[in-house]
């Protein structure tokens, strides 16, 4: 398969002079495992990907792992290569800033880079350091492999040189995931023309099977991203509706951990999941008590009624609402938005299928500046109860959600909530309102 050009990016070693060159021995092999080895490296050799060599100073072992399916893959361990090999410092993409730029599109296309890491060739006098040791004999890469240090760095650089100035006006690229964003269908074409003119002047391959065109919904990172928001991913939603009660340490950790990667979405995550933390720091047997089974069965008819969080626009005013309680710090930041006809204040219900659905909506006061501090009623987030009176309220006051001004809604961007430990558990409330300030704007700094 041709590659870029060697003139748009190659792949360097960068060894410190100083180490001690390391050959593996080679390990033992099941036949099994020794027939996959075969059938792989036959394959890597009719693509061109590898080459046999002789007399290398670095030689690597195979390993053998299984996926997901039962199968098994070939893999390189290159550990004692990359330990000789200093860090790359480039800067990988922030997922939430790429996620942030992509929702409320009216059309997204994804494309996936065919073997993205095979597509950068190794330098000429580097490829010899990449060698591996089979059953039948030594072979070197002579493109990129996967599993070295500074690998994804370099894709990177890659990536961001085809698309340079396309990236956060039309295009989002995360290693091989690449996102054409349409704002108005009408210029889906033009913009696909101009990404794949540039895919064609670095000689970038796709992978077809994994290519969608001129959608308005589709999972990146994560997430499910659309014309109305940023959605949690349904699949990652289900699996937790499918958990039975923790056993032990090791399912309540893998509890939170799913919990964890939903925490952007999910109202008080830490106060709701209080009683698993506790769990988490008791010392002796493992038991499950009523207060976390209670816990897990709210958290997950929860999970049915999550909101779609929107992305701030350039120049948009952000409010941030914080509460407090004993034990957790929460905090909210929302846009203000107008509200269309198919919106109401009534709360989220669940759509047919158990996805996520339609945003809930907050209002408070205005105080003025980009991402104020709104006052809440003791230590509750404002949420659907109440919010016919709080916004007759503030329309009388020429606040958010005025008829003077068109009625608006709040829209949350972000949900944000730790548990307070040891000395910060005993800080008097105005403290503790003033460290969720402080939460908030570091977890949240690149909306500030």
């Amino acid at each position: 398969m041709p590659g870029i050009p060697r003139e748009v990016i190659e792949h360097r070693l960068k060894i410190n002079p100083n180490a001690k060159p390391v050959r593996q021995k080679p390990r033992r092999q099941s036949v099994e495992r020794q027939d996959l080895i075969r059938q792989e490296v036959r394959k890597l050799l009719d693509a061109g990907f590898i080459e046999e060599v002789h007399h290398p100073e670095w030689l690597a072992n195979l390993v053998v792992v299984p996926k997901a399916n039962g199968k098994l893959r070939m893999c390189i361990d290159y550990t004692s290569l990359n330990k000789a090999c200093p860090p790359d410092p480039y800067p990988l993409p922030r997922i939430d800033q790429i996620v942030d730029s992509t929702s409320g599109c009216e059309l997204l296309s994804f494309l996936d880079a065919y073997s993205g890491f095979h597509q950068i060739r190794m330098n000429e006098e580097d490829k010899r350091h990449t060698a591996f040791v089979t059953v039948d004999g030594l072979y070197c890469y002579v493109v990129m492999p996967y599993g070295l240090r500074n690998a994804l760095p370099t894709f990177l650089r890659g990536m961001n040189f085809t698309f340079r100035d396309l990236i956060r006006n039309i295009v989002e690229v995360y290693v091989d995931d690449i996102v054409v964003k349409t704002r108005e269908g009408s210029t889906l074409l033009e913009d696909l023309t101009l990404v794949f003119d540039r895919l064609r002047t670095t000689r970038t391959k796709l992978n077809p099977e994994k290519c969608v065109f001129g959608v308005s919904a589709g999972k990146l990172l994560g997430f499910l991203v659309s014309h109305r928001g940023i959605e949690a991913n349904p699949t990652k939603i289900r699996a937790i509706e499918a958990m039975r009660p923790p056993a032990c340490i090791k399912d309540l950790q893998k509890l939170t951990g799913s919990l964890a990667a939903l925490s952007r979405f999910i109202l008080r995550l830490a106060e709701r999941a209080l009683p698993f933390f506790k769990l988490l720091r008791k010392s002796g047997p493992f038991i499950w008590t009523e207060e976390a089974e209670q816990a897990f069965q709210e958290l997950k008819q929860h999970l049915t009624t999550l909101s779609i969080l929107v992305a701030p626009e350039p120049g948009e005013t952000l409010y941030l609402y914080l509460a407090a309680t004993s034990e957790v710090v929460s905090m909210v930041l929302v846009a203000e938005r107008p509200e269309h006809p198919h919106e109401g204040g009534t709360g989220t219900p669940r759509v047919e299928g158990g996805g996520p659905s339609t945003a809930e909506t907050t209002t408070g006061s205005e105080t003025g500046g980009p991402a104020d501090t709104l006052p809440c009623q003791g230590s509750e987030l404002p949420e659907a109860e109440g919010r016919a009176a709080q916004e007759a309220d503030l329309a009388k006051a020429g606040g958010p959600g005025s008829s003077a001004r068109g009625r608006t809604t709040q829209r949350p961007v972000y949900y944000v909530s730790e548990v307070l430990h040891g000395a910060k558990a005993r800080y008097l409330e105005t403290h503790k309102f003033a460290y969720a300030l402080l939460v908030a704007s570091r977890k949240l700094r690149h909306y500030f």
